[in-house]
């Protein structure tokens, strides 16, 4: 009961903050083990992890997000 209030009350755009956070650490990678081994690959599914991290950007600035707030979890949750 006490986790359904909590995940009730967390605004949608939150969540989509945390996959942009989560794709953009799955490109990064990817984006490493291209520049590591030169196969491209890894650097179209670089590219990929990329257009679905903005994707979820884009999301999550329209459900409700500004643009200050967001920039500053996306830069904390990525330092993390």
């Amino acid at each position: 009961m006490i986790l359904k209030e909590l995940f009730t009350s967390i605004p949608k755009w939150v969540y989509f903050l945390l996959l942009l956070v989560a794709f953009e650490l799955i490109a990064d990678i990817l984006a490493k083990q291209f520049s590591i081994n030169g196969k491209y690959t890894f650097a179209i599914l670089s590219i990929l992890g990329f257009i679905a991290a903005n994707t979820a950007w884009l999301i999550s600035l329209r459900a409700g997000a500004e643009l200050g707030k967001g920039a500053v979890l996306f830069s904390v949750l990525s330092a993390i």
